[in-house]
């Protein structure tokens, strides 16, 4: 996370506003600020690496990586593709979801969708491998 912060008592004194209505409607006390120097891409990339090794998952094993994200540091490449070379997912498909508000849910129904949508058979016999009569 950027280390550069926000607090809402600072950004109701530039709004000429009180800090508890920012907390009223928002309850949000601080916000992260990156840098100008500091990319988007960097940040989902060091997060991508930590959920992987949490995961135990390596990159390599990775089929999709989706960026969920309306502030990409470019308008293209997307994000998507950038942190999953980064990561090393070169066999991974990759795109950004740009759904504003929604884009993490968005973002996370088209991941479930992708898993859910591939399908078919899986059949396994067994008896060209195991004869009955040998054990285990």
């Amino acid at each position: 996370m950027p280390e550069g912060r926000l607090t809402s008592a600072e950004l109701a004194d530039r709004l000429g506003i009180t800090e508890e209505w920012i907390l009223s409607r928002t309850g949000i006390r601080e916000r992260r600020q990156a840098r100008a120097d500091e990319r988007l891409t960097d940040y989902a990339t060091a997060a991508g690496a930590q959920a992987l090794a949490r995961a135990g998952v390596e990159a390599a094993e990775l089929d999709l990586v989706i960026v969920a994200t309306m502030t990409q540091d470019e308008l293209t490449p997307n994000t998507a593709p950038l942190v999953a070379y980064a990561l090393g997912a070169n066999k991974a498909g990759a795109f950004d979801v740009g759904a504003a508000c929604t884009a993490f849910l968005s973002g996370l129904a088209l991941g479930a969708g992708q898993i859910e949508a591939v399908g078919g058979p899986g059949p396994a016999r067994w008896s060209r491998l195991h004869h009955a009569d040998h054990r285990l």
